[in-house]
């Protein structure tokens, strides 16, 4: 994965630190630094019906020959915090497994958990930043472009002038879409609602 990551970057996509999920090839990215439950909410986003496009990366291109820009994604496996049984009893009968960053982690098989429901590219339609509070009620609240445009170049780790100036163009054209911060905290449900209102209104 890591050679991957860094051949995709030194290319033609550029990297969005998130987790995506879709509906009728348009797609949501849930952004946010580690911690804020951006897996989880996918796993309860695909729970509702929705599809899965990305557990930790979603990579960004802008086709060259239809100029459209196109989000990519690993949509075959999930893996979430061990504590996450609290939230979803039924996975309490799967084995954690080590992470090579020494954490611990339940892998979830997205096809065999939700059959049909994997993705593995669709068009932007918002990016939503979560903003994990306690007793946070569900809150989403447009997030400006410039506050947007800097927490996504956090993700960027290439120092080539060409190399960035190519991701920040990149990043410019995905914040042309809807820009959001989504506040929650504890069970995902409401904040799932948001995801599924935001992709039930999308249009063409």
């Amino acid at each position: 994965d890591c050679l991957f990551y860094v051949l995709a970057v030194q290319h033609d996509y550029t990297p969005v630190h998130c987790s995506g999920v879709a509906s009728g090839g348009r797609g949501v990215l849930i952004c946010g630094v580690s911690g804020t439950g951006k897996t989880t909410l996918a796993f309860a986003c695909a729970q509702s019906g929705l599809q899965v496009l990305s557990d930790d990366v979603v990579h960004v291109r802008i086709d060259p020959a239809s100029n459209q820009l196109r989000l990519w994604g690993k949509p075959w496996f999930l893996r979430l915090a061990p504590e996450v049984v609290d939230l979803f009893p039924e996975l309490s009968g799967l084995q954690p497994q080590l992470r090579s960053d020494h954490e611990w982690y339940l892998e979830i098989d997205v096809e065999n958990q939700f059959p049909g429901r994997t993705v593995v590219s669709c068009e932007p339609e918002a990016l939503v930043f979560l903003e994990r509070h306690r007793d946070a009620a569900s809150q989403l609240q447009p997030l400006d472009v410039d506050s947007a445009l800097e927490r996504l170049l956090k993700d960027i780790h290439v120092s080539e002038t060409p190399v960035i100036d190519r991701h920040r163009r990149t990043l410019a054209r995905l914040l042309q879409t809807k820009t959001y911060t989504l506040s929650y905290s504890g069970d995902p449900t409401k904040a799932v609602e948001v995801i599924r209102s935001i992709l039930d209104t999308s249009g063409p």
